[in-house]
């Protein structure tokens, strides 16, 4: 094992993860406001946790960032979208930071609690009044998805609302709930696109959704499509982590999986026209290419990693292949596990 780190050692401590398309917002001044001793938890560490699993297990690369980082610019001109969870306290001077964003053509998704209050306890509301939108109870906070899915929550279903368009030319209503009332709204700002979503997404990710990705993701895909986030790698098993990584303008994916099950085979597919080699074992893999994805099959062990290596490849002709599917967990929504850390910085 030793010999083994020896050999890829320069790759993982000087190497970096590659720049996410999507960022999530974690925002310390909620956490002061709401976090007393035998109040309430950090309701805003939870969403950003549940997002960050749910992303994870859905291979949709997605890191949390901490509103600090966003105040000093520090938000990557390659993020297309910024995720702004259970954030009810939101601090002035980031809020000003993402309005920068969005005015340069940024994009922000953001459910209806946030922007509540700002960071003295003044009420502001003010992502609802940018998007021109009203939330209204909503009896029944349910919201069919395709191929029969639908999105409820069980433990946060008093958070959700309906959002009536105060504006109905400049606001576009994405998804509905089963009583026909906005579920889901896009407005422009400036060059940017504002998204309210009128559930709490996030808490509903870390409460029910863990280990059942694909309704999360169903519920936002109206969103990914808005802002041209496509899907850089599709794995067909949740459990096997998928990281892109840089070292010294190379590309790298390192797939780790932390079961214990011996072997497993993979199906994965990457964004582009690639060749692909096994590093450790320093031996090409065959893929095919579909004309959008580079397609290959492979083994990992179980627990362990592999670590492969992508090279820019010459379009090569198209082979018909059916797309890979991510597979499906059948475990119930409330019983899906919990995570017991989360870790948000760049080793993870």
């Amino acid at each position: 094992l030793s010999d083994t780190f020896k050999h890829v050692d320069h790759i993982v401590l000087d190497g970096e993860r590659e720049e996410p398309q999507i960022r999530i917002l974690y925002s310390p001044t909620t956490h002061r406001h709401v976090c007393w001793p035998g109040v309430e938890v950090d309701l805003n560490y939870r969403a950003v946790s549940g997002l960050y699993q749910v992303f994870k297990q859905a291979h949709r690369h997605a890191r949390a960032i901490d509103e600090q980082a966003v105040a000093e610019n520090l938000l990557s001109p390659d993020c297309k979208l910024l995720i702004i969870p259970t954030n009810s306290f939101a601090n002035s001077e980031t809020q000003n930071a993402i309005l920068r964003y969005l005015e340069r053509g940024g994009n922000v998704l953001v459910t209806p609690d946030s922007g509540k209050y700002d960071q003295y306890g003044r009420r502001k509301d003010e992502w609802l009044s940018l998007a021109g939108v009203a939330p209204k109870p909503v009896a029944k906070p349910i919201i069919p998805l395709a191929d029969g899915q639908r999105y409820f929550s069980s433990a946060h279903a008093d958070a959700a609302v309906s959002l009536n368009p105060l504006f109905p030319k400049r606001t576009e209503v994405l998804r509905r709930f089963e009583d026909g009332s906005p579920a889901l709204t896009e407005s422009q700002v400036g060059k940017g696109k504002l998204f309210i979503c009128g559930v709490d997404f996030g808490l509903d990710c870390f409460d029910q959704w863990l280990g059942k990705s694909q309704v999360p993701m169903a519920l936002l895909e109206p969103v990914f499509k808005a802002c041209d986030i496509q899907r850089r790698t599709i794995m067909s098993d949740p459990n096997i982590a998928v990281r892109a990584w840089n070292y010294q303008n190379q590309r790298f994916l390192l797939l780790n999986d932390t079961e214990r099950t011996g072997v497993k085979r993979y199906d994965l597919a990457i964004l582009g026209p690639w060749s692909v080699s096994d590093y450790l074992l320093g031996l090409p893999v065959k893929t095919r290419f579909d004309g959008v994805y580079t397609h290959l099959t492979g083994a990992i062990p179980s627990p362990g990693g592999a670590i492969l290596e992508l090279k820019k490849a010459p379009t090569a002709p198209i082979v018909a292949n059916a797309p890979v599917k991510p597979e499906v967990a059948h475990n119930a929504p409330h019983s899906s596990p919990k995570p017991k850390t989360v870790v948000f910085d760049e080793t993870h």
